[in-house]
């Protein structure tokens, strides 16, 4: 996936904001390991009008951010990191632009889909790097019978230098599943997701290191 260079300063104000640490009341604490070399921090919360919640982590890791997001681009496309029940198929891809199509397959209940808009930016001056993904209504294939097509599904993931080699790390997302999936399934499955990426994240950085060492 390529990169758009956009404003710098734009950029780096729109960094800042998201970035923040989430210590605003609404959230709620799920997850905590600030033991280990990652330092993470999970927290959820309530979307009003919606069954299921938003959630919100922040981590730090031992690469640049080029890096990092390098690992998350091939997580997200390449299908050999996906879990099984997952898959994605590139409609159109541009200079820092993509739209795709996600199908999920849902066991004894209607499979999910939704057309995402996937950028991915970078500001040159201080080597932070974003993803961010969106649903949209206005591309892709129309929805299919007895498929339920997600009306949202958006979030991003923001890496910035830590000053000693590494990354801070933050990644935000919610998804409205839609239907009858129950909410606290949803949760559970959603929760143990984002911390299986941060392993899978935190296996690849380390063997890609490893290998530039050899």
């Amino acid at each position: 996936m390529t990169r758009l260079p956009p404003s710098t300063s734009m950029l780096a104000v729109l960094l800042l904001a998201l970035a923040a640490p989430a210590a605003a009341e609404s959230w709620r604490l799920e997850h905590e390991a600030s033991g280990d070399d990652t330092g993470l921090h999970m927290w959820s919360r309530s979307v009003q009008g919606s069954a299921y919640p938003e959630y919100r982590m922040e981590l730090r890791l031992r690469a640049a951010p080029d890096e990092v997001v390098g690992a998350l681009e091939t997580n997200m496309f390449d299908s050999r990191t996906w879990p099984d029940n997952f898959q994605r198929k590139v409609l159109e891809q541009r200079q820092g632009f993509v739209l795709a199509y996600d199908y999920i397959s849902v066991p004894l209940l209607a499979d999910r889909d939704a057309v995402l808009r996937i950028e991915s930016l970078r500001d040159p001056e201080t080597g932070a790097r974003r993803i961010e993904w969106s649903t949209t209504r206005e591309a892709g294939p129309a929805p299919r019978s007895g498929v339920v097509r997600m009306p949202r599904s958006d979030g991003f993931w923001s890496v910035e230098p830590d000053g000693e080699g590494g990354s801070r790390a933050v990644y935000q997302a919610f998804v409205d599943f839609a239907g009858s999936l129950p909410g606290s399934l949803v949760s559970s499955s959603v929760e143990s997701s984002i911390l299986e990426q941060v392993g899978w994240l935190e296996r690849t950085l380390r063997e890609r290191l490893l290998a530039r060492r050899r």
